[in-house]
């Protein structure tokens, strides 16, 4: 039997540690833009909301016309999240 779990009912703290969830925090702002099909709609610190700034990351605007991001544009998303995070956490620690 396949349980299907919505991305919107697990917690963020599911995938990412404590720390990044501040990185992805401060992003979210950086990464809306001014209309309101351009915020995430997502509760705040759900796994949907964490995928929804790192689609944004990775090239998608977030607009229901566009399609919905795929692995490629995740996977991009991850790479600069990764870097963003390595240099954010590397500069509070100096």
């Amino acid at each position: 039997m396949v349980v299907k779990v919505r991305l919107s009912e697990r917690p963020a703290s599911d995938t990412f540690e404590e720390k990044d969830l501040h990185v992805l925090s401060h992003l979210q702002g950086k990464l809306e833009g001014r209309t309101v099909k351009q915020k995430n709609a997502h509760q705040p610190y759900s796994l949907a909301w964490a995928a929804w700034i790192i689609a944004r990351l990775g090239g998608w605007k977030g607009y229901a016309s566009e399609h919905k991001p795929g692995p490629v544009t995740m996977h991009d998303g991850l790479v600069q999240f990764k870097l963003f995070a390595s240099g954010w956490h590397a500069a509070r620690s100096s």
